[in-house]
Parts: structure tokens; sequence; C-alpha cells
């Protein structure tokens, strides 16, 4: 071989020493990066079969959210053997790192022994309960779902993943966007994201960015709301719900914290202000027992009588003898209002029992007893006491008081507390009637409105901005909801100032009704109907007058 050739022969060598001393590292970098960086592609290969999303209430076979029981943080052997034998829908635990030398996703807890996820998953997956796993550390997530997605055909079940997105000292919060990558890649399941901060409300930035990682997600959003900035919350929080009807909220309560009586109002709010499909409580079972008989005493009618509009409801008015009352029970009617005042108010007979009456008769053949023990047994009808003295008010919700037990239907009372349009003095002190209210019987819907007279000849009557002012700074202190009795005739030409009203709280609606001396047109009360969320206003009018529904 000559050195010409011999030294084109060395080239080539190098050449391909070169190239293969390239591709050598081309594929430790390949594989680096793929562990590192990319495990997520694992997760593509398709499993053997789709697993469908599975909606708590449709696999618990339950209406409300509300009736979905969580076991709360299940983080040792011992709470995994009491949360099987207990009755609950969901099971629930909060995932950290181990400090062990093996380093692996286990649950957190102050006393007991960490429970590995691998050991945890496969306690649960024998029972037919929920999943809720909440990460408390980021460099937990990935092992932990790569753990979750290898018993991917066993997560045939409500399954909730998340973390903070917020936190009282930012050390709790996971990286949503790797989150996200991650979890999404499991379509089967909720992701979860929870504000878990000490006194600040959501931000609305932060619900921005959120929604902007989550929009072209398939997968439900499921939004974790501590009960004690709820209130300052709310408004962000269902400006984000808007956006799909997928993302549902959880509001919950952390262990030991500060019970207050007050939040069981702040609770009854966003129900009543939102779907019961789409709202959980991860609450302790003694809060959950008090907001659920909140919650048919004051709670929305509709959610009672499973309906989506308010204008649904049927009425029967002026209940105030037995025939009408036989009537009312027997009939198609939901919500049952009648008339209170004294026997013989007024009278040198007058007695301290109330009966069912309107001014200016003051006798009855029905007692305010009888005709409340008439109506509890039934079950399916709500009440709407109207009262007509306040002398009546206090021995009214006395015998109701005694009852409290046996009430498990709406309550509504009402009173004129205001003077409005054309509206005679008033003769109820709104002090004192509310005062009698918060005392005796404060699970109820207070319905508080305006004495009225008949529209005459060649005016427009309205309720007026100062009249609207006035009675939000007697209710906006109040935690019950309010409604408000506005006469029909008046609704269209006030409704700048009706819907000023019902924007300053979200526990306000209105209750439209008429009286037999009105003038009222059918095509006033379509466009007030169609001015705002029809679980705000009521109609209590005549079957000719009422609002017909747009779908």
């Amino acid at each position: 071989m000559t050195g010409k050739a011999f030294s084109r022969y060395l080239l080539v060598i190098g050449i391909a020493v070169s190239l293969i001393f390239a591709a050598m590292i081309a594929v430790i970098i390949y594989f680096a990066t793929r562990n590192c960086e990319d495990m997520t592609e694992k997760f593509k290969q398709p499993t053997t079969a789709a697993i469908k999303f599975m909606d708590p209430l449709e696999h618990f076979r339950v209406k409300d959210g509300l009736e979905i029981n969580i076991f709360k943080a299940v983080n040792t052997k011992e709470d995994l053997r009491r949360s099987q034998d207990g009755n609950f829908h969901i099971i629930q635990t909060y995932i950290t790192m181990s400090q062990t030398e093996k380093r692996e996703p286990v649950t957190e807890t102050s006393s007991g022994t960490p429970v590995p996820l691998s050991d945890w998953l496969d306690t649960v997956l024998q029972t037919d309960k929920g999943i809720q796993i909440h990460f408390l550390t980021a460099e937990a997530i990935t092992p932990a779902i790569q753990i979750i997605n290898e018993r991917r055909m066993q997560l045939q079940r409500p399954v909730f993943l998340g973390g903070n997105v917020m936190s009282k000292d930012g050390q709790n919060e996971i990286n949503v966007k790797r989150f996200i990558e991650l979890a999404s890649l499991i379509p089967d399941v909720t992701l979860s994201f929870g504000f878990d901060t000490n006194d600040e409300p959501c931000g609305i930035g932060t619900l921005q960015t959120l929604w902007n990682l989550v929009e072209k997600l398939m997968q439900p959003i499921n939004i974790r709301v501590p009960v004690h900035i709820l209130k300052k919350s709310w408004a962000r929080v269902k400006w984000l719900t808007e956006k799909s009807e997928r993302i549902t909220v959880t509001i919950f309560e952390k262990e030991n914290s500060v019970q207050e009586s007050s939040y069981e109002y702040d609770l009854l709010l966003v129900r009543n202000d939102f779907s019961r499909r789409r709202l959980y409580f991860d609450l302790p079972e003694s809060r959950l027992q008090k907001l659920r008989k909140l919650a048919v005493t004051a709670g929305r009618a509709i959610d009672f009588f499973d309906l989506q509009d308010a204008s649904k409801i049927i009425w029967s008015h002026a209940t105030n003898t037995k025939e009408k009352l036989r009537d009312a029970l027997q009939g198609h009617t939901m919500m049952i209002e009648a008339d209170i005042l004294l026997q013989a108010q007024g009278t040198m007979n007058q007695t301290n029992v109330p009966v069912m009456s309107h001014p200016p008769s003051v006798y009855s053949d029905l007692t305010f007893e009888e005709w409340i023990d008439t109506i509890l047994p039934i079950k399916n009808k709500g009440v709407k006491l109207d009262f007509k003295s306040l002398e009546a008010v206090e021995p009214t919700l006395s015998i109701l008081n005694r009852r409290r037990l046996l009430v498990n239907c709406p309550v509504w009372i009402n009173a004129d507390i205001l003077q409005g349009p054309n509206g005679p003095p008033v003769i109820m002190k709104a002090d004192v009637f509310l005062q009698y209210c918060l005392k005796l019987f404060p699970e109820a819907t207070l319905s508080l409105g305006w004495t009225t007279g008949a529209k005459k000849e060649n005016e427009t009557p309205v309720y007026t901005r100062e009249q609207m002012t006035e009675i939000h700074q007697i209710c906006k202190n109040l935690n019950q909801p309010v409604t408000f009795p506005v006469r029909a005739a008046f609704v269209r030409d006030s409704w700048e100032h009706l819907d000023w009203l019902l924007q300053q709280s979200r526990g306000y609606t209105l209750t439209v009704w008429t009286s037999g001396l009105d003038t009222v047109k059918k095509a006033d009360m379509d466009f007030i109907y169609r001015q705002t969320e029809n679980h705000r206003i009521y109609f209590d009018l005549p079957n000719e007058l009422m609002p017909d529904s747009i779908f």
C-alpha cells in the first residue's frame, strides 16, 4: 500500500470513528432527554380499552353534590381501614415525597406511618370508592402520575388529581403547566386546583391564567376554595365557572380550623347561586348536616322542586281557609302562600292566636298551628308566610320554632317593611320584624317588600332608586337569602332600579306578584323574564300572565 493510499485509509477510518462516536453521543442525549423530560411518551402508548370519565353524581346515583360524602385526609393504614367501613363516596389523601433512600410518593401524615401511594391505591381500588389525590410537593407529581397510570384500567370510578395554585406560604404549590401536561394524558380524571390561602381571595389574574392553560383540555376541571375566603372569592370563581360547564367547585374546610356559624350562610349563598350538580363540599360532617337542613328551608325553591327555572314554580295565593288549603295540597301547587294576623285583630275580642286571614277580615276557620301541622307531613310543598300585623310575628314564629325538626321544605317569611309606589304608611317596623325572624326562625328566605297601591289613571308609578338603596341598606348585612316582592304593574318601568338592586348581592331575587285591581301586560312579563338569570325572578301570577320560556 502506497503512502498516499494509506493516508486515505486512515482518513476514512477517522471519519468512520467520528461518525460512530457522534452517533453514540446522540443516542445518549436522546435517552437522557427521554428519561428526564419526556416520560409522557410512555403514557401516550395506547391502552387495551378506553375508559370514560365518570361523573360523581351519575356514578353514585345522586342528584346533588351536597349528597357526595368525602372521607378527608386518609393518610395512614388505620385511616384506610376506617374509610372502607364508612358511608363515604370519595376517599381523599395528600401526597408528598418520602425522605427515605427509596424516594417514592407517600401520604403526608403528622402522626403515624406514611403509606406508599402504590399501596394506598391498591387498597382503595379494592373498594367502590372514588379517589381524590392532592399533591403537596411538585416533585411527587411525575412518579405519582406514573403509578396511577399503571393502574389506569382499574380507575373505573371518579378520580380527582391536583394541587394548590395558590397557598398561604407559596411552598405547597404545584407547577401547574407541568402537572397539566402529565395529568392530561390520563383523560379519565378530573384535574383539581386549590386555593389554600389565609385571607386572600382568589385572584382574577390567577384564575385567568389557569383558564388559559385548561381552556383547550377535554377533561373536567375542579376548583377548590377554602370556606373562609369563599364570600370574598365567589364573584371571581363564578366568572371562571361560566367559561365552561365542565368546571366544578369544591368548597373545603381545613382540619382544626375555627368554625363560625356564619360560614353556613356563605355556603348557602354559593349553593343558591350555582348548579347543585357542579358544587361539592369537603366539610366536617357536623357542618354538612347543618348545611343540608339549611339548603332545604332557605335554599332555592327550584332545587327543592327539581326545576331549572323559577318561573315554573306553581303558587297558591291567599290560602287562608281549610277549603283552599285542601285544594292546594291536592293540586299541583308547589309554594303555598297565606296571610297571617291575630284572631280578631284590632277588636275587643283580639287574642294572641295567629290565624290565616287577610284584612279587612280578622277571623278565620284556620289557625296557623292547624295550617302548618297540615302541610308539614306532605313533604313536597313549600310555604310562604305573609304577615299582616307585627303582633302576629312572634307567636307565629314561636310555633314554627317548636317544629323546626319537622320543617323539611322551603320557608319564606314575608312582610312589607317600607313604603312603595302609591303605598299606604308602613305598619311593620323593619328592625323589630327582622329581630323576630333572626331569633326564632333564621333558617328561612326573607321576603321583604314595599306597601303599594293600584296604578291610577294617567300615571306611571315606579320603584325608585332611593327605595332600592333604602332596602339594600337594611338587607346588606343579612346572612339569609332575600327575595323582594314587586308589583307586576310597576316592574317594567322600574326595571333599571330593580336591576341595580339585584346587582348588589347574589343572594337577592325578585318575586313578581299582581292584584286583581291591576292591568298587566304579558309582554312586560316576557321582557322581565329575559333580563336576568332564570333562577333570580319568581312569578306569582295568573297563568295567562306567566312569561314564555325562550327554550
